[in-house]
């Protein structure tokens, strides 16, 4: 549940969490948080948490045709969205120190990227265009599975 002194900022890292992540399980959430803290820190498409999930083709959840916008605005999974409000907690209070994911800044799920690719090839290539010669892959935090998620730094 949200609380009142829950700043406006956090809420926009819980609302991208949830339209990321709501299927994952916490620790999945909690990493998918820390790739957007780490851009909020490094100042990549925005130097607030607004700036940075609402920077026009960054996160999904926020494009206004995209059908999961809505659902991101008014979550109707109140476990799940509790879960991500929580795993945004963690995050936003955090120590840096104890970020699971130092410097990763981008992610994608290779289940759900396959499953794009094959309904549409054109559109959805076999793994998402930010994955340059460059990207280096940080390995999975504990709990996160390789076939959910995989985390990456040094995407331009």
């Amino acid at each position: 549940m949200t609380v009142k002194t829950d700043p406006t900022e956090l809420i926009y890292l819980a609302k991208t969490i949830y339209g990321e992540a709501r299927g994952t399980n916490h620790e999945s959430k909690v990493a998918v948080g820390w790739s957007i803290r780490n851009r909020v820190e490094r100042k990549f498409r925005g130097s607030t948490y607004k700036e940075v999930v609402t920077a026009p083709w960054q996160y999904d959840a926020w494009l206004k045709n995209d059908p999961n916008y809505r659902e991101v605005q008014h979550p109707s999974n109140k476990a799940a969205w509790n879960d991500s409000l929580d795993a945004a907690r963690e995050v936003y209070y955090a120590a840096s120190a104890s970020n699971p994911i130092p410097g990763a800044t981008h992610y994608y799920s290779p289940d759900a990227q396959a499953q794009l690719h094959k309904k549409d090839p054109k559109m959805y290539p076999a793994v998402p265009r930010f994955l340059t010669l460059d990207a280096i892959q940080v390995p999975n935090p504990s709990g996160v599975s390789e076939h959910d998620l995989k985390f990456y730094k040094n995407v331009r």
